[in-house]
């Protein structure tokens, strides 16, 4: 009897010992937290604020991971606290433009992240919708949130068979992009990773999560909503590399190519699309310092195979870094950072 009550005991301290940790850590990432605070309540998922807003932003898709849901309006949100979200019934993001194009007109494709897609800005505020209303070109926004840049590519690739474009835009995150072509999940969002299979290189095949959940065991799937629900449990869970099938789970395929290789890969597939392509670059944050050894190494290499390949290259950073850091960064790029990349993207297409 007396060691059922000592176990008894030392259960409910262990217990309570984890609620105060948990409760002190969510209190500490309220106070230090910047961008994600914009959303106005904490989601008690993993400490993610609100993020399943993403979740009914998009749909499985056996080709591409995600896809943005066709006639999404964000105004359904009740907590919505950023600008207005639409998403057209082709799965682009809405410009907001309201402008009536000829079927021969200019159009123009701009494919990438959440920085083409816009996150934490409205319609009208994205840089393409801008780049459609200074140009009078149709624009169509395929940036959708967490995509890497062969993802991105292999958009383009689809959208092209059913329609032509005369330039194709395509964003990439540097020092990020390309790594995000190693997952198979990231952030809980399926991907077609980057794989050499039978010693060729090319993608995978997608798979949803409820499909990769209902492979795992039962104590894998209990882990995982442990992991959803809790702050500790999940930097646990980091630190002891336990991946179980959560819904913000982040996995490398284990045939993953390498960074280098998926450059190659990427470009060379981006270089075969029949219209004009440039290529923008987009940064995580200013660094006034400078940039991170990898990021300039990734770049030397973009340079090298955009060169021979004859891709052309949009370059904003020198541009952003005259303007004081949070005229032009939040997280994303602000309403004005997302003009002055209009700017520079209307301003090359004009000089042709």
């Amino acid at each position: 009897m007396k060691i059922l009550i000592i176990f008894i005991i030392n259960i409910s301290f262990t217990v309570i010992l984890f609620f105060l940790i948990e409760a002190g850590y969510r209190s500490y990432i309220l106070k230090t937290c910047d961008i994600s605070c914009a959303f106005d309540y904490v989601n008690t998922n993993t400490g993610y604020l609100d993020e399943n807003i993403d979740v009914a932003l998009t749909k499985f898709d056996k080709r591409l991971g995600s896809l943005p849901r066709p006639f999404f309006d964000s105004k359904e949100i009740e907590k919505w606290t950023m600008g207005r979200l639409t998403v057209n019934k082709n799965g682009f993001r809405g410009n907001g433009n309201h402008i009536k194009f000829k079927k021969k007109f200019f159009k123009i494709l701009a494919v990438g992240d959440s920085f083409t897609f816009g996150y934490q800005v409205g319609d009208q505020e994205t840089w393409p919708a801008c780049v459609e209303y200074n140009l009078r070109a149709e624009v169509d926004n395929g940036g959708i949130f967490g995509y890497g840049v062969a993802q991105s590519i292999l958009r383009a690739d689809l959208e092209l068979i059913t329609k032509q474009y005369d330039v194709v835009i395509l964003a990439i995150l540097v020092g990020n992009g390309f790594a995000r072509d190693q997952l198979f999940f990231r952030s809980g969002f399926s991907k077609p990773a980057v794989i050499f299979d039978n010693g060729k290189i090319g993608y995978s095949i997608p798979i949803s999560i409820e499909d990769y959940k209902a492979k795992q065991s039962g104590f894998m799937n209990l882990a995982g909503e442990l992991r959803n629900k809790s702050f500790v449990a999940n930097e646990v869970m980091d630190y002891l590399e336990i991946t179980p099938a959560a819904p913000r789970m982040s996995l490398k395929h284990p045939s993953a190519a390498s960074i280098p290789e998926i450059v190659k890969f990427s470009l060379e597939k981006f270089s075969t699309i029949s219209a004009r392509k440039i290529l923008i670059f987009d940064y995580q944050d200013p660094r006034p310092q400078g940039l991170t050894e990898k990021e300039k190494s990734e770049l030397a290499l973009i340079h090298k195979f955009a060169r021979k390949l004859d891709i052309e290259i949009i370059d904003p950073l020198s541009k952003f870094r005259s303007f004081p850091e949070k005229m032009v960064w939040n997280g994303h790029h602000t309403q004005f950072g997302n003009k002055l990349i209009c700017d520079l993207v209307v301003d090359k297409l004009k000089q042709d």
